[in-house]
């Protein structure tokens, strides 16, 4: 039986923090939500911030940057497929 973590339909992003109340709420939804992966901390203005979005998150995420003012791109949309090949690949 295969045990690794599965993905399907996450995505991996990156949003830039352009005040302090970008900061913070970053800062509450890392302290709060199991569901969102931050790689790297929310720490002042002018920061890149990037993060693993769970599937059930993904419109909640969506809705917090766009009432919030802020930019996003999306660096990887996870699929089953690509998470099977990057498996066989042993990345």
């Amino acid at each position: 039986m295969d045990h690794k973590a599965r993905h399907d339909n996450y995505k991996l992003i990156r949003v830039g923090l352009k005040r302090d109340d970008h900061v913070k709420l970053f800062q509450e939804i890392e302290a709060e939500s199991d569901s969102y992966t931050f790689y790297g901390h929310a720490r002042k203005i002018g920061q890149e911030l990037t993060i693993l979005i769970a599937a059930h998150k993904i419109f909640e995420f969506e809705d917090i940057v766009e009432r919030n003012g802020l930019n996003y791109i999306v660096l990887v949309s996870f699929t089953c497929k690509y998470i099977l090949i990057k498996s066989k690949l042993h990345f």
